[in-house]
C-alpha cells in the first residue's frame, strides 16, 4: 500500500451512490474492503489485480496475528459473494440495481508452518463497479483511511454518511433509510434498541477516532414515534486532529510523525520549501474538493493552483458565499463565480452579519471572562489576607486574645465565645463565623498592612477591567 502526499494520508474515494447503498459487512470484511479501496489511484482508468499483504493489514488495523489471517481469508471469500444494492427512482417508480464487488480472490489455503511476512491476498474488482470507484469527478465522498481504522462496522457507515455533508455540518437521515443501508431491516424493531446498539456506540467511536465531532443528535418524531435523526457535527480543528494522530502506531501505511505545524522556513523556490508548500495545498484540496470540484465544477488543476495563494479561511468564505448565491438560483457559471469570490474576496450581507455576531459574542465572552477573573482574584486576595492574619496570630498570640476580648460584647461574641477559653484559643480551630468577625477586627487594627495587600490586587483588578 502506498502513502499519499508524504503525510500518511491514504485516500478512500466512493461515489455517493455507493456510500448510500444497501450492504452489510462484518468487521473483517469491512477492513479488507477498505484496504482494497486504498489501492485504487485517482489516475486509474481500470481495475488492476490488487495485492493486499497480510503484514500490512495487521499493522494498519492494529490487530493481533493469531487467527486473524484465517478471519481475513474468510472475509475475502465472503466479499466474493457480497452484493451492493443501489436504490434509485425512475418515473415515480422505486427501483434497485444489484452489483457484485469482487470478481476474483486468490488466497493461501495452507494453515501450518506459514510465514506471516509472505502471506497476501490478490483481489480483482468487478468491472461493473467502475462508476462507483474510478475517475470520480463529482458526487463522491473522500476521506483519510486513518479516520476509520478503529471504527466498528456501523460506525464506518455512519461516518461516511456524515462525511458527505461535512460542508453543511448537519444531516437528517430517516431511521428506515439507515436500517436499510446497514442491512438491519429485520433487526432492532424498537428504536431504543437501535439507538442503544447502533447509533450511540457509533457516535462515541466517531468522536474519539475521526476528524469530525458529533455535537448533537436530534430525534425527529411523528407523534410519539421517532422517525429520523438529525446529526449536528463539525470538522475538528487542526490541533484536535494533530492530538488525535499523536501516538499513531508505525506500519506500512501510517508512520508515527512529529505533529508540529509545518512552517516553510526555506527561501521561496527551494526544493524543500516547494515540498512543504505542496503538502499544505494537498491537505486543503483533500478537505474541499468534494464541494469545490464536485458541486461547483471547478477544474481540479485550477483549484489546486489557487490554493497556493489563499488561506483555509478565505476558501471557506468563498464557499459559503457561492453556496448562498447558488441557492438563490440566478447564477449561471458557478465555477467562475467561486473563483472570482476567492480571488477578489467577495463578501455579502450574511458575512457582514456573521462578523458582527462574532464580535458581539467575543465581547460578551470577554465580559464573562473578566467577571470570572475578578471573582478568582477576590478569592486569591482573601486567601492572601487570611494567610497574613494567621502568621501574625502565630507570632503574636496576645493579639488574637485582645480581639476576642473585644468581641465579647458583640452579638457574635456573646453567641460564640461562651464556651471558649480565650487564653488558649487558636484561630484555625474557631468557627468560620467567628473567624470572619476576627478578620474584620484585625483589618481595623492593622489597616496599613492590609492596605498594602489590597493595593496589589487592586492593580490587578484594574488591569482586568481595562
Amino acid at each position: 500500500m502506498k502513502k499519499d502526499a508524504n503525510k500518511g494520508i491514504v485516500l478512500i474515494k466512493k461515489s455517493n451512490d455507493l456510500v448510500e447503498s444497501r450492504y452489510k459487512f462484518n468487521i473483517w470484511e469491512t477492513r479488507l474492503f477498505l484496504s482494497i479501496l486504498s489501492q485504487i489511484r485517482k489516475e486509474d482508468d481500470g481495475f488492476k489485480e490488487y495485492r493486499i499483504w497480510y503484514k500490512d493489514l495487521i499493522k494498519t488495523f492494529d490487530v493481533k496475528s493469531g487467527d486473524s489471517y484465517d478471519l481475513f481469508r474468510e472475509a475475502a471469500g465472503e466479499l466474493k459473494k457480497k452484493e451492493f444494492h443501489i436504490m434509485y427512482g425512475e418515473e415515480g417508480e422505486k427501483r434497485m440495481k444489484t452489483f457484485n464487488l469482487i470478481r476474483m480472490v486468490d488466497t493461501s489455503i495452507e494453515t501450518a508452518g506459514r510465514k506471516e511476512g509472505q502471506e497476501y491476498f490478490d483481489v480483482r474488482i468487478e468491472d461493473d463497479m467502475k462508476p462507483f470507484l474510478l475517475q470520480l469527478q463529482k458526487n463522491f465522498t473522500a476521506y483519510d483511511l486513518r479516520n476509520v481504522i478503529k471504527l466498528g462496522v456501523y460506525s464506518v457507515r455512519l461516518y461516511e454518511l456524515l462525511k458527505q455533508y461535512e460542508n453543511f455540518g448537519f444531516r437528517k437521515i430517516s431511521i428506515e433509510s439507515m436500517k436499510t443501508m446497514f442491512g438491519l431491516e429485520d433487526k432492532y424493531p424498537l428504536f431504543a434498541d437501535f439507538y442503544r446498539w447502533v447509533i450511540a456506540p457509533s457516535e462515541k467511536e466517531i468522536n474519539n477516532n475521526t476528524d469530525i465531532l458529533i455535537t448533537k443528535i436530534e430525534k425527529i418524531k411523528e407523534g410519539k414515534k421517532t422517525v429520523a435523526l438529525r446529526f449536528i457535527f463539525r470538522k475538528k480543528a487542526e490541533d484536535e486532529i494533530l492530538e488525535l494522530r499523536e501516538g499513531e502506531y508505525k506500519g506500512t501505511l501510517f508512520e508515527k510523525q512529529k505533529r508540529k505545524k509545518k512552517v516553510v522556513i526555506q527561501e521561496k523556490g527551494t526544493e524543500q520549501g516547494k515540498k512543504e508548500e505542496q503538502t499544505e495545498k494537498d491537505i486543503l484540496f483533500l478537505e474541499f474538493q468534494t464541494i469545490v470540484v464536485g458541486d461547483f465544477g471547478v477544474s481540479p488543476t485550477v483549484f489546486l493552483q489557487e490554493l497556493g495563494n489563499f488561506s483555509k479561511e478565505q476558501v471557506e468564505k468563498a464557499i459559503r458565499i457561492t453556496k448562498r448565491k447558488k441557492d438563490i438560483g440566478t447564477m449561471k457559471n458557478i465555477s467562475g463565480f467561486f473563483l472570482e469570490a476567492l480571488r477578489k474576496g467577495y463578501t455579502d450581507e450574511k458575512e457582514i452579519q456573521q462578523v458582527k455576531k462574532v464580535v458581539k459574542e467575543n465581547s460578551e465572552k470577554q465580559v464573562q471572562d473578566n467577571k470570572q477573573q475578578l471573582e478568582d482574584l477576590k478569592r486569591e486576595e482573601d486567601k492572601a489576607l487570611t494567610s497574613y492574619i494567621r502568621s501574625e496570630f502565630s507570632e503574636q498570640p496576645e493579639l488574637l486574645q485582645d480581639i476576642l476580648i473585644l468581641l465579647q460584647s458583640s452579638p457574635i461574641g456573646r453567641m460564640s465565645l461562651s464556651e471558649i477559653d480565650i487564653q488558649k484559643a487558636v484561630f484555625e480551630d474557631l468557627s468560620p463565623l467567628l473567624q470572619g468577625a476576627i478578620k474584620n477586627e484585625f483589618i481595623k487594627l492593622e489597616k496599613d498592612e492590609v492596605a498594602l495587600i489590597r493595593m496589589k490586587y487592586e492593580v490587578l483588578r484594574k488591569g482586568i477591567i481595562l
